[in-house]
């Protein structure tokens, strides 16, 4: 249940879920998908080079710009590039996503981020940006949402990879998985917006609205736990939807994992 304690401990410990997931998509998913996509998961350009050779068929490539990294932390770290198409790197919507610290999950699945609406169907290693017809708030949680569909498919194909195309089918379904994260991702970075210091009126009251209609997106938890194969430790899958769900207390699911031993899917 999301009491007001539990909703305060969310808050102050969501740079550790953050932090979970990068270690997990570095330790499990990105040595799946170097086997299978090919690159060096350690060279910078990698996600870049991928997005080109993966997406170029379903792309109208105007000139690529490059992006001065979305991750404000921890560098040594996270140090991939990722090139904008059609959109202006000095976008609001950009320095939104590097002032809430939520760019870590751009730099871990993104090479390419494109102006546009969202293609019917997906081009791997890259999300959409919205237009800048719209408010900075809104744009930002959009191409967040859509950076965290093409993570978690990543994940999924990381789970191919690894386990063969049956062990998707003790996976949640991919579309309906995609949509818990991209709208926990949403609710998440408005919170962010809404609750730390440094950021407008109109920003907060921009940011309240859409984290109001993320949290509509989002199933109940007991509905969120009963669609898990396996229950909410079924999977590392499950794990990430859980440790990202905003609508419970899910910290514990970083302090108390079964996948912590865990070197590989």
């Amino acid at each position: 249940m999301l009491t007001a304690a539990v909703a305060e401990r969310n808050a102050r410990r969501s740079r550790g879920v953050a932090g979970r997931i990068t270690w997990a998509h570095s330790l499990w998913i990105d040595p799946e998908l170097e086997r299978l996509y090919g690159g060096d998961r350690h060279a910078p350009s990698v996600n870049r080079e991928r997005a080109a050779r993966f997406g170029a068929p379903h792309l109208a490539r105007p000139a690529a710009r490059p992006l001065a990294s979305l991750v404000s932390v921890s560098r040594s770290f996270l140090a991939r590039e990722t090139d904008v198409l059609g959109a202006d790197p000095h976008d609001e919507a950009f320095e939104l996503v590097r002032r809430t610290h939520s760019g870590y999950l751009c730099e871990l699945a993104i090479g390419v981020i494109r102006s546009g609406p969202e293609a019917g169907d997906r081009v791997p290693f890259t999300a959409v940006a919205p237009t800048s017809h719209g408010e900075p708030v809104s744009r930002a949680a959009a191409l967040l949402a859509s950076a965290a569909r093409e993570l978690l498919a990543q994940w999924y194909d990381a789970h191919r990879q690894a386990r063969g195309e049956p062990a998707i089918t003790a996976l949640p379904p991919l579309h309906w998985a995609q949509r818990v994260f991209a709208s926990s991702v949403r609710h998440e970075f408005c919170r962010r917006v809404r609750e730390e210091p440094g950021f407008t009126g109109v920003q907060r009251q921009e940011a309240a609205a859409v984290m109001e209609e993320a949290a509509d997106l989002l199933p109940r938890p007991e509905a969120l736990r009963e669609a898990l194969p396996g229950g909410v430790q079924g999977s590392v899958v499950n794990e990430l939807l859980s440790l990202s769900y905003p609508l419970w207390d899910r910290v514990r699911f970083c302090l108390d994992s079964p996948f912590d031993g865990l070197r590989s899917l």
